[in-house]
């Protein structure tokens, strides 16, 4: 099966598994109280038990030489996102909606939805892409994205949240284990020898096990999300209808533009982590974009209704645009 067709095939699977956490919001299985619980623990505990074996399996002192730039690739791709709303939002946007338009734009889905993508085309590189991509993108969030919301510079508060973000502590503790212990990537694969080596082994199955339910737990939460969206006709606008267009139609090519321009320039990006970030630059507006809105004071009518159409109109929009990269040869 071509990659395309395994990114539409993707595409469709994980629809199918947020249609049904849709169908649980809307008959009520599934509150708004739970679904935010769910969404904290999942954020706070079962996203980082997968994070740690995952670096442990699949992270050495080569790799990490060879793969120190993505979580750079993850702050240019925000960063030329929210150019491209700068750019684009004289066209479609005016108001106080401006603000929180320029971050649903510059803000994708960069790791739950690209996960599986990931995933199914490259296995665990794919997966350790994505991952060391988080750490970049975190970064981005709290600095670039919260300041577009915000209209200032984040304050000491918010850069301490950066550091203490559980998927970037979890993240910087896989990375420092596996480099400090080079057969601890053994310890996920069954236990043996001393005791030590069982105990720790036991406890990174457990984590690991614990993380395996990242990937369908995401899902049906942002199918819960979008079922708690009421919809009608007073949120259809122009300033929604632009970021659409940009988020979805316009991104990936600034994305790529920059990555052939950085080609140009002697710094070849290797294919799997061009991939991902060409992924990752197609994706609908991040699900935590409206929690974001409220907290900093934006638009949340807006970042909901923003959430829904892209993450709907992607169906199409990210087979179409890997379909494209891979015609391409970008």
């Amino acid at each position: 099966m071509s990659d395309w067709r395994i990114v539409l095939q993707q595409i469709l699977l994980m629809f199918l598994v947020i249609l049904a956490g849709w169908v649980a919001r809307r008959r009520r299985y599934i509150s708004l109280a739970t679904t935010a619980n769910l969404s904290r623990m999942l954020v706070d505990v079962i996203f980082p038990c997968m994070v740690v074996p995952q670096m442990l399996r699949t992270v050495t002192l080569e790799t990490l030489r060879h793969s120190w730039y993505i979580p750079a690739l993850a702050l240019a791709v925000i960063a030329v996102s929210a150019a491209i709303g700068l750019l684009f939002a004289p066209l479609a946007v005016r108001g106080p909606s401006r603000a929180t338009a320029l971050f649903l734009v510059a803000v994708p889905n960069w790791v739950y939805l690209p996960l599986p993508i990931a995933d199914a085309l490259f296995g665990d590189e794919g997966v350790s892409a994505v991952l060391l991509f988080n750490v970049g993108a975190q970064i981005a969030l709290w600095t670039l994205g919260v300041g577009l919301l915000r209209g200032q510079a984040p304050d000491r508060r918010l850069l301490k949240a950066i550091v203490m973000s559980p998927g970037l502590v979890a993240t910087v503790a896989g990375v420092g284990l596996a480099l400090a212990v080079p057969g601890a990537g053994g310890w996920a694969e069954g236990a043996g020898g001393s005791l030590g080596r069982i105990a720790a082994s036991s406890v990174v199955q457990a984590m690991a096990l614990l993380g395996s339910v990242t990937i369908p737990l995401s899902l049906l939460l942002i199918g819960s999300e979008l079922g708690g969206i009421r919809m009608d006709r007073s949120v259809f606008s122009r300033v929604l209808a632009g970021v659409c267009v940009a988020r979805l139609a316009l991104a990936l090519p600034a994305v790529a533009g920059l990555v052939l321009l950085l080609d140009r320039a002697g710094l070849v990006t290797p294919h799997v982590p061009r991939m991902v970030t060409y992924i990752v630059a197609s994706m609908p507006v991040a699900i935590s974009s409206s929690v974001m809105a409220e907290r900093f004071g934006g638009d949340t009518r807006l970042a909901a209704s923003s959430i829904f159409f892209t993450s709907f109109l992607s169906l199409v929009t990210v087979p179409l645009f890997y379909y494209l990269v891979q015609r391409l040869g970008l």
